[in-house]
């Protein structure tokens, strides 16, 4: 998709319609002041040009005001008839090229663009992407699609022996042999115990045997084992055999994320309700959404934002008016769909709008007081080209003060 075609070409119009209007009147009525408005109608026209450069990688429609540049055309042509009616034409002429570049909108364009760049370097630190501005529409709900966006692996939740002399040969042999296993819980239980002598390594779905350090050792999975209840899910349960002799069990659990609960709870502070989307049967993704703090839903609702590490074509309900987080996502992309990078795109998503309403409420204002001042024969061509150029300096100082750390917190 292309970006607005109305900021990328009103702004530069503008600005452009300006600085003929000031080549007119210098050429008419030379002047040391006129050829100083017509270099800074140039200097505003590339600001402008320079702005709309800055925002080119964001695709989609910009917050330019619609309505600026038939405001705009009014405001000169009335200032030219009755300046022109109430005095001279000559005088009326000049108040008009004061007025035009007054509202020569590179302020605007400034405050317009100025934030969607500094958001792109901005979440380049926390693997943010923004790719178009519908991800700057607020967002109350955020649906995760499915546990990987809460999870990040397996781990030992319990360590349960048969007899609490036999822990320490439960760790060590079951640890040892997991390094066979290319698995997740194969690298869970792996973490238990350094590499030993492993010999005759046999990894299938269920089960792992072979020999460490020349005892045979035998790991089988059993699912929804009376241990694993204990925990409050459904967890996986890896029993461990040495010598043909039982040691023990070993929980294995699915990892939250780092901070995802403290997350949910952020977003929840923000006025954005978290769920989980998964099927209502699915006991481990009930017991993730309970640990995280968010519900369980089969479905996303409608307008909610969806976090998901799958390509739009992959998914059931493929709603093109869905705001899609993740790898794939067109509009705002991340390196993983968690629920971490999620908050840090919509913290960088909220920075990006206030600060671009800030900065057009204040080019408006700027623009609309330095228009009203040339109208009424205040300020000179150069003096209202100069005024609008230090408002697009100070609209974009204003943006730039706002540190990527902050934009992307």
């Amino acid at each position: 998709m292309r970006r607005d075609r109305f900021a990328a070409l009103t702004g530069p119009g503008l600005s452009l319609a300006a600085l003929v209007g000031t080549g007119i009147l210098a050429a008419l009525r030379p002047s040391l002041g006129h050829t100083i408005a017509a270099i800074l109608g140039a200097v505003l026209l590339l600001v402008s040009l320079l702005a709309i450069r800055l925002g080119g990688p964001v695709r989609g429609r910009r917050p330019f005001p619609r309505w600026y540049a038939a405001a705009a055309v009014a405001a000169v042509v009335v200032t030219l008839l009755v300046r022109g009616a109430l005095s001279q034409w000559s005088a009326g002429l000049t108040a008009a090229v004061a007025v035009a570049l007054a509202l020569a909108p590179a302020a605007l364009l400034t405050a317009v663009e100025l934030p969607l760049w500094r958001a792109v370097r901005a979440g380049e630190a926390s693997g943010v992407t923004l790719l178009h501005t519908r991800a700057l529409a607020p967002v109350t709900q955020m649906a995760l699609d499915g546990i990987a966006t809460l999870v990040r692996g397996k781990v030992v939740s319990s360590v349960d022996p048969v007899e609490e002399s036999h822990l320490r040969n439960l760790r060590w042999f079951a640890g040892a042999l997991a390094h066979a296993a290319d698995t997740p819980i194969g690298h869970a239980v792996a973490a238990l115990a350094g590499r030993g002598n492993v010999t005759e390594a046999i990894a299938l779905d269920d089960e792992i045997s072979g020999s460490v350090d020349r005892h045979p050792v035998r790991l089988s999975l059993t699912t929804s084992a009376a241990g694993a209840l204990a925990l409050g899910g459904p967890w996986d349960v890896v029993s461990v055999e040495v010598d043909g002799r039982a040691l023990g069990t070993l929980t294995i659990s699915d990892a939250l994320r780092p901070r995802a609960a403290a997350d949910v709870t952020r977003l929840a502070a923000a006025g954005v309700s978290t769920m989980l989307v998964a099927p209502a049967e699915d006991a481990r993704a009930a017991a993730i959404a309970i640990e995280a703090g968010c519900p369980l839903t089969d479905t996303a609702p409608p307008g909610a934002a969806l976090l998901t590490p799958h390509p739009a074509d992959a998914l059931d309900t493929a709603d093109p008016g869905v705001l899609r987080l993740g790898p794939h996502s067109e509009h705002l992309r991340l390196t993983e769909a968690s629920i971490g990078q999620a908050v840090a795109a919509l913290d960088l998503c909220r920075s990006v709008v206030a600060a671009t309403r800030r900065g057009v409420a204040v080019a408006l204002v700027l623009s609309a007081a330095g228009a009203v001042l040339a109208a009424v024969g205040l300020l000179a061509p150069w003096a209202a080209a100069a005024i609008s150029l230090a408002a697009a300096f100070g609209v974009g100082a204003t943006a730039w003060s706002v540190a990527p750390a902050e934009l992307a917190a």
